[in-house]
Protein backbone atom coordinates (compact mmCIF):
# COMPACT_ATOMS: atom_id res chain seq x y z
CA UNK A 1 0.00 0.00 0.00
CA UNK A 2 1.91 3.45 -1.08
CA UNK A 3 2.11 5.91 1.42
CA UNK A 4 -0.45 9.15 0.79
CA UNK A 5 2.39 11.98 -0.42
CA UNK A 6 0.93 14.28 2.89
CA UNK A 7 2.86 11.63 4.78
CA UNK A 8 5.70 11.42 2.75
CA UNK A 9 8.11 13.48 4.95
CA UNK A 10 6.97 11.57 7.97
CA UNK A 11 9.47 8.76 9.14
CA UNK A 12 7.66 5.22 7.79
CA UNK A 13 7.79 2.09 9.94
CA UNK A 14 7.09 -1.41 8.25
CA UNK A 15 7.15 -3.71 11.50
CA UNK A 16 3.73 -3.81 13.70
CA UNK A 17 4.48 -2.12 17.16
CA UNK A 18 7.48 -1.46 16.95
CA UNK A 19 7.65 1.89 18.38
CA UNK A 20 8.77 0.62 21.66
CA UNK A 21 12.07 2.01 20.96
CA UNK A 22 10.54 6.28 19.76
CA UNK A 23 9.14 6.01 23.00
CA UNK A 24 12.33 5.52 24.84
CA UNK A 25 13.53 8.06 23.07
CA UNK A 26 10.79 10.26 23.48
CA UNK A 27 11.36 9.75 26.92
CA UNK A 28 15.26 10.46 27.23
CA UNK A 29 14.65 13.45 24.85
CA UNK A 30 14.70 17.22 25.47
CA UNK A 31 12.00 19.74 24.27
CA UNK A 32 13.84 20.45 20.79
CA UNK A 33 14.04 17.19 19.78
CA UNK A 34 10.04 16.64 19.98
CA UNK A 35 7.57 15.75 18.09
CA UNK A 36 8.23 12.59 16.67
CA UNK A 37 5.56 11.44 13.84
CA UNK A 38 5.67 7.56 12.53
CA UNK A 39 3.81 6.19 10.34
CA UNK A 40 3.53 2.38 10.99
CA UNK A 41 1.50 -0.03 8.32
CA UNK A 42 -0.40 -3.30 8.99
CA UNK A 43 -1.86 -1.89 12.59
CA UNK A 44 -4.57 -1.27 13.94
CA UNK A 45 -5.75 1.15 17.19
CA UNK A 46 -6.98 -1.61 19.18
CA UNK A 47 -3.40 -3.56 18.41
CA UNK A 48 -1.90 0.07 19.54
CA UNK A 49 -3.79 0.00 22.89
CA UNK A 50 -3.18 -3.20 23.86
CA UNK A 51 0.63 -2.71 23.27
CA UNK A 52 0.76 0.29 25.38
CA UNK A 53 -1.46 -1.65 28.06
CA UNK A 54 1.08 -4.39 28.03
CA UNK A 55 3.72 -2.42 28.48
CA UNK A 56 2.17 -0.78 31.72
CA UNK A 57 1.55 -4.07 32.71
CA UNK A 58 5.05 -5.62 32.14
CA UNK A 59 6.97 -2.15 33.02
CA UNK A 60 8.94 -3.44 29.18
CA UNK A 61 10.22 0.45 29.19
CA UNK A 62 13.98 0.74 30.64
CA UNK A 63 12.75 3.34 33.35
CA UNK A 64 11.25 2.26 37.05
CA UNK A 65 7.82 2.99 38.10
CA UNK A 66 6.63 3.93 34.17
CA UNK A 67 2.55 5.52 35.04
CA UNK A 68 0.04 5.24 31.78
CA UNK A 69 -2.59 6.62 31.67
CA UNK A 70 -4.95 6.77 28.69
CA UNK A 71 -8.03 9.49 27.54
CA UNK A 72 -10.30 8.59 24.76
CA UNK A 73 -11.01 11.43 22.43
CA UNK A 74 -14.89 12.11 23.11
CA UNK A 75 -15.87 14.07 20.00
CA UNK A 76 -15.27 15.54 16.64
CA UNK A 77 -14.01 18.83 17.93
CA UNK A 78 -11.69 17.23 19.78
CA UNK A 79 -10.13 14.65 17.40
CA UNK A 80 -9.99 17.30 14.74
CA UNK A 81 -7.89 19.96 16.84
CA UNK A 82 -5.56 16.77 17.86
CA UNK A 83 -5.42 15.79 14.08
CA UNK A 84 -4.63 19.81 13.57
CA UNK A 85 -1.99 19.58 16.01
CA UNK A 86 -0.27 16.50 14.66
CA UNK A 87 -0.39 18.51 10.98
CA UNK A 88 -3.30 15.87 9.98
CA UNK A 89 -5.52 16.80 7.22
CA UNK A 90 -8.54 14.64 5.59
CA UNK A 91 -9.07 12.23 8.18
CA UNK A 92 -12.67 12.03 9.36
CA UNK A 93 -13.76 11.32 13.35
CA UNK A 94 -14.95 8.04 13.25
CA UNK A 95 -16.76 7.60 17.29
CA UNK A 96 -16.21 3.66 16.45
CA UNK A 97 -12.74 3.36 16.75
CA UNK A 98 -10.60 3.30 19.57
CA UNK A 99 -9.37 6.96 19.67
CA UNK A 100 -7.47 7.30 22.90
CA UNK A 101 -4.20 9.30 23.44
CA UNK A 102 -1.93 7.31 26.04
CA UNK A 103 -0.16 9.36 28.78
CA UNK A 104 3.57 8.36 29.52
CA UNK A 105 5.09 9.12 32.78
CA UNK A 106 8.11 8.55 34.41
CA UNK A 107 9.87 10.31 37.01
CA UNK A 108 11.98 12.40 34.79
CA UNK A 109 9.80 12.99 32.05
CA UNK A 110 6.49 12.72 30.46
CA UNK A 111 5.21 12.22 26.79
CA UNK A 112 1.42 12.01 25.16
CA UNK A 113 1.21 9.27 22.50
CA UNK A 114 -1.64 10.21 19.80
CA UNK A 115 -1.98 7.05 17.35
CA UNK A 116 -4.73 8.45 14.51
CA UNK A 117 -5.77 5.97 12.06
CA UNK A 118 -5.00 7.82 8.12
CA UNK A 119 -6.68 5.06 6.42
CA UNK A 120 -7.08 0.98 7.61
CA UNK A 121 -4.30 -0.44 8.15
CA UNK A 122 -2.39 2.82 8.33
CA UNK A 123 -1.60 4.44 11.34
CA UNK A 124 0.33 7.92 12.27
CA UNK A 125 1.63 7.87 16.02
CA UNK A 126 2.58 11.54 16.91
CA UNK A 127 5.17 11.69 20.42
CA UNK A 128 5.13 14.76 22.17
CA UNK A 129 6.33 16.13 25.37
CA UNK A 130 2.93 15.99 28.04
CA UNK A 131 3.64 20.04 28.63
CA UNK A 132 1.33 23.04 28.02
CA UNK A 133 3.78 24.76 25.92
CA UNK A 134 3.66 21.40 23.23
CA UNK A 135 0.45 20.08 23.28
CA UNK A 136 -3.39 21.78 22.70
CA UNK A 137 -5.31 22.76 25.68
CA UNK A 138 -7.61 20.23 24.36
CA UNK A 139 -4.90 17.56 25.23
CA UNK A 140 -3.99 18.91 29.02
CA UNK A 141 -7.45 18.39 29.58
CA UNK A 142 -7.39 15.42 28.51
CA UNK A 143 -4.32 14.47 31.10
CA UNK A 144 -5.81 16.08 33.81
CA UNK A 145 -8.91 14.07 33.35
CA UNK A 146 -7.05 10.81 32.74
CA UNK A 147 -5.72 10.22 36.23
CA UNK A 148 -9.14 11.32 38.07
CA UNK A 149 -12.33 7.82 38.31
CA UNK A 150 -15.51 7.97 38.98
CA UNK A 151 -16.97 5.58 42.01
CA UNK A 152 -18.78 3.39 38.74
CA UNK A 153 -15.10 3.25 37.21
CA UNK A 154 -13.93 2.14 40.51
CA UNK A 155 -16.68 -0.17 41.32
CA UNK A 156 -16.34 -1.86 37.46
CA UNK A 157 -13.06 -2.64 38.28
CA UNK A 158 -13.66 -4.55 41.88
CA UNK A 159 -12.30 -2.04 43.70
CA UNK A 160 -15.40 -2.37 46.43
CA UNK A 161 -16.94 -5.28 47.99
CA UNK A 162 -20.04 -5.88 48.58
CA UNK A 163 -21.43 -7.03 52.20
CA UNK A 164 -22.08 -10.35 50.93
CA UNK A 165 -18.67 -10.82 49.47
CA UNK A 166 -16.92 -9.69 53.15
CA UNK A 167 -15.43 -13.17 54.09
CA UNK A 168 -15.56 -13.55 57.92
CA UNK A 169 -12.07 -14.69 60.15
CA UNK A 170 -12.32 -17.67 62.09
CA UNK A 171 -11.51 -17.09 65.58
CA UNK A 172 -8.67 -19.94 66.99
Amino acid sequence: MPIPLEYESKEFNQEPLDFVPFINSALESNEDELPFDYIMNDLTLDDIDKYIGKIGLDQDLPFKLVKITDSKVKDEKTFLDICEHCSISDVEYNPRLKNKLYFIETADNAIVVIPIQLEKGLINIHIDLLDKKHIPQSVYDMYMESGQKTLEQLERQGCFLKPEQLVKKKKR
